[in-house]
């Protein structure tokens, strides 16, 4: 086996200086069997050759094996250096490549290729596997395949691909060349890759690298015409310096995942995991740099796993000592995390929440002021992370909460909103966080200014249309995700990119099961650096004992002073008595967490009808089979390459999500479908507690307020 590090192929060009060039390895063995020869020749001059001349026939025979091996050993570490020299960008100083089981010819190349990778190299990277397999197959001379990629014992293993003499369905290759032609031209070359008679992936040679490097649209266009072209679906990888794309089929991600429970260091200390994407790349809330991602948005429907997500975030930040502040307009997503060490407060009713917020803004310009007159720097301080879950209601609750305590003259919405959008502009630098969740991406509070200060975000559970083009910028990336994982969404890896993704399961401190508990036990923080705090109440009569209006009170409850929860224990709730971890007995019907979401495919999608192919959009549900009522989600709808007057509709099943094809129909037959409501034709979730929602609050123009609508 070839075993060589990146930094060795200086030291591995040297075995090429040998005398007559021969390998340092050769050289001595060649030796060695001349002595051997010569003994043989002296032993010839003897009386009688007996026994000395078997010996040296045998060692001259061993040397002269040992030294062919040798020949065919150091070209082979030439290789194997070359190949480690090429990957050295990409694997770090201290990565290493070794080759095992050569096939084929003197020299051969290896059936296997295993690179142990610096974990300090960027594997984050969308194209990383790509580029490593590229040169792997580049410098090796023939294909490979990743097969498998151990992130935690940083290890990647690539195995040739076999060649085939024929494609094994000549046909489908066909297909495939006049695809690629139509596509790229008919200048393009391309390499299929088979499993049996299913093709996997494709590596294409173009010269059409002006037109798509100018316009990811285009590229992103023609991977959607390759999944509506063969079935299954097809993901893009593009390399605009060498005119080459390698288009293949996207993998499975798992439904359960398992966290790394170690305790976080170095780099790790900033970057919190929620989520794990097709590739099996951890996704994290990256913290570490200036240029990063500071705010965090999290959408999702009931049941779709949006507040396990941010319990997960929660229970990361606190193993850090970090200061989590929540507040649950709902009351009741975190009952759990109440005395959790580092959650300092888990504000539910209107008036803490308003107080906590304002706290936590005030919090953010001291700092700023200490910054200012040189007292502190930027990443002095122990870092707050502020949650605000449910902010649709939360933006609707509090405006008209405030009618009622505003004074004279007060503006129109709750100045406290313009709070929570001054710390996502300004909160970065003072270590201030915000992890905002909500169930739809609303433009009525969630504008452009405000969404822009997340670029952290997911989006769980599926999406319209409208919201795709909303979280993601185009009408299809998201409109597609199973509706009953979960969990199972989509968010942005470090190249900004959204991909589909399984969030972590963290179970809810306040009714764990064995298993659960055991993981809680895990993550629970080592010590207790933020003790919890409650919010002083604002008295409700004066000095006489007559109820005091709220009018004109707003300043007090928002001024309303954070305690220490050990000195005014009256305040705690019940809930803050309850041990996390304590066993919870489950009803009997009660089988666990989950598995389905409570939205409904009526609170998605408009009524079916009966309509021609070609009106079919990305995010129509299509009826696959009427007489067992058998539904999928549209991803793409385009018109057939092969011929125009055919619609082809990539599909994925609308349950599991786990089936998927190609629907090739005549652009005027009839076919039952469901568009997707649009975000204003939705339901409107009620009041709550007989409190207005933002739906009910306009202003005078009969135009929903902003968060900076307030003057």
């Amino acid at each position: 086996m070839s075993h060589l590090s990146a930094l060795d192929r200086h030291a591995a060009r040297q075995l090429g200086q040998a005398p007559l060039g021969l390998g340092p390895r050769l050289a001595p063995s060649l030796a060695v069997g001349c002595v051997g020869a010569a003994s043989a020749m002296g032993a010839d001059l003897l009386p009688s050759p007996g026994p000395a001349y078997a010996a040296a026939a045998g060692i001259t025979l061993a040397s002269l094996v040992h030294g062919l091996r040798s020949a065919r050993a150091h070209p082979r570490d030439q290789l194997t250096a070359t190949v480690a020299g090429a990957l050295l960008p990409l694997i770090g100083r201290d990565g290493r490549v070794s080759a095992s089981r050569w096939r084929d010819g003197w020299v051969g190349t290896p059936e296997r290729v295993r690179i142990d990778y610096d974990p300090q190299a960027g594997i984050e990277a969308a194209d990383w596997t790509t580029r490593l397999t590229k040169v792997v197959s580049t410098r090796m001379g023939a294909p490979y395949r990743l097969v498998r990629h151990d992130v935690r014992r940083a290890r990647l293993r690539f195995e040739r691909l076999p060649v085939a003499e024929a494609p094994p369905s000549p046909a489908l290759a066909k297909r495939v060349e006049s695809i690629i032609s139509t596509i790229f031209g008919a200048e393009a070359k391309v390499q299929i890759t088979w499993d049996q008679d299913q093709v996997v992936a494709l590596d294409v040679s173009h010269q059409i690298g002006v037109r798509v490097s100018a316009s990811s649209a285009l590229r992103h266009k023609i991977a959607e015409t390759i999944s509506v072209m063969l079935a299954g679906r097809w993901r893009a990888r593009w390399d605009l310096e060498a005119d080459t794309v390698r288009i293949e089929l996207r993998p499975e991600i798992p439904a359960t995942l398992a966290k790394d429970l170690s305790a976080p260091v170095g780099a790790e200390l900033n970057r919190l995991p929620y989520m794990v994407d097709e590739d099996g790349v951890v996704l994290t809330w990256d913290l570490s740099s200036s240029a990063g991602t500071p705010h965090m948005l999290v959408i999702g429907p009931t049941g779709s796993g949006k507040t396990v997500l941010i319990r997960g975030l929660v229970t990361e930040a606190c193993r850090r000592m970090w200061r989590v502040r929540i507040c649950d307009p709902k009351r009741i997503e975190f009952v759990g995390l109440r005395v959790w060490p580092n959650v300092e407060i888990v504000a539910t009713v209107i008036t803490d929440i308003v107080a906590v917020i304002h706290d936590t803004y005030v919090e953010m310009m001291h700092r700023y002021e200490l910054i200012e007159h040189g007292k502190a720097f930027a990443g002095d301080f122990d870092r707050v992370v502020l949650v605000l879950d449910e902010y649709r209601y939360f933006y609707g609750v509090v405006n008209a909460w405030y009618q009622g305590v505003k004074g004279a003259g007060g503006s129109r919405a709750c100045p406290i909103l313009e709070e929570v959008f001054l710390i996502a502009s300004l909160g970065r630098a003072a270590g201030v966080h915000i992890v905002l969740g909500t169930q739809r991406p609303d433009a009525d509070w969630l504008g452009g200014d405000v969404r822009d200060q997340f670029q952290c975000r997911a989006s769980l559970g599926r999406l319209s249309p409208d919201g795709a083009k909303m979280l993601w910028g185009d009408y299809v990336t998201g409109v597609s995700v199973p509706r009953r994982k979960p969990g199972r969404g989509i968010s942005v890896n470090l190249d900004g990119d959204p991909v589909e993704a399984q969030a972590y399961w963290t179970p809810d401190p306040a009714r764990p099961g064995p298993e659960e508990g055991f993981l809680l036990e895990q993550l629970r923080p080592s010590e207790v650096r933020w003790p919890g705090l409650v919010v002083e109440p604002v008295r409700q009569v004066d000095d006489d004992g007559n109820p005091l209006p709220d009018k004109g009170r707003y300043g007090e409850y928002r001024d309303a002073h954070l305690l220490a929860a050990a000195s005014r224990p009256d305040l705690l709730v019940r809930a803050d008595l309850i041990d996390p971890l304590a066993t919870y007995l489950q009803d009997a019907d009660d089988g666990g967490p989950s598995t389905s979401t409570s939205t409904d495919r009526d609170e998605l999608y408009d009524a079916s009808r009966p309509g021609p192919a070609h009106h079919v959009r990305s995010g129509d549900l299509v009826c696959l089979d009427e007489s067992v009522g058998l539904w999928a989600v549209v991803e793409t709808a385009e018109e057939d390459l092969v011929d125009a007057d055919q619609v082809a509709i990539c599909w994925r099943s609308d349950e599991q999500g786990e089936e998927y094809g190609v629907l090739v129909l005549d652009s005027n037959s009839t076919i039952q479908r469901r568009p997707p409501l649009s975000l204003r034709e939705r339901p409107k979730a009620g009041p709550v507690d007989g409190v207005l929602t933002t739906d009910d609050f306009r202003n005078d123009d009969d135009n929903p307020m902003t968060p900076l609508d307030t003057q």
